[in-house]
């Protein structure tokens, strides 16, 4: 991350509304241009851990305006495949994959704890 970016962060909830995507895309929009109005010679980064619904809305309209998008994964990348539920959002995720600086985060307990459901996995995505 450059020191002389301002940073953005995103996490919201996957199960956004067909009926709200538009507003809320128009409202990320006015937001990043209205941080390039007032910051014009300063770089915007979007730190987005990419997950459906608000994450990844987010991290298209980032691309959309040209900032630089950052993708911590909370898990190694096969196993956060699986919490994506349709191909749509698997196919979202893979092109917002090749558009972003990624990494994954260190991981808190082992693969095999995080491979289901429950408090060590949990515990990976708060570390986002």
């Amino acid at each position: 991350m450059n020191n002389k970016s301002l940073t953005l962060g995103i996490t919201g909830h996957r199960d956004l509304r067909e009926e709200d995507r538009e507003i809320l895309r128009q409202s990320v929009r006015q937001i990043f241009q209205f941080l390039r109005q007032h910051y014009p010679n300063t770089p915007l980064q979007l730190l987005s851990p990419l997950a459906e619904g608000a994450d990844s809305l987010v991290a298209q309209v980032a691309l959309e305006e040209n900032l630089q998008l950052i993708a911590p994964l909370p898990l190694p990348l096969k196993l956060y495949e699986t919490d994506f539920d349709t191909p749509a959002s698997k196919q979202t995720l893979t092109e917002l994959l090749e558009k972003a600086q990624v990494f994954e985060l260190p991981l808190l307990d082992s693969e095999q704890n995080i491979s289901s459901y429950g408090d060590p996995r949990n515990k990976q995505y708060a570390l986002v």
